[in-house]
């Protein structure tokens, strides 16, 4: 809750609780895969989070709070 993320972050996040892929992330966004990739470690960094299975259980956990 008190980590900061960015719009940006937030959508990636949203995304990979959809089950998107980074190509299809990066398509959707209209941004490099490159990009992408850069926002999934920026998140796991910021949450101390090791796969995209984790973020998709924060995001749910998230949006059930």
């Amino acid at each position: 809750e008190s980590v900061r993320m960015t719009s940006r972050e937030r959508e990636v996040i949203n995304l990979i609780a959809e089950g998107l892929s980074n190509k299809e992330i990066a398509s959707r966004l209209h941004i490099a895969t490159h990009t992408v990739k850069s926002h999934v470690r920026n998140v796991m960094e910021k949450l101390t989070l090791h796969t995209r299975l984790q973020i998709a259980a924060y995001a749910h956990a998230a949006d059930a709070a």
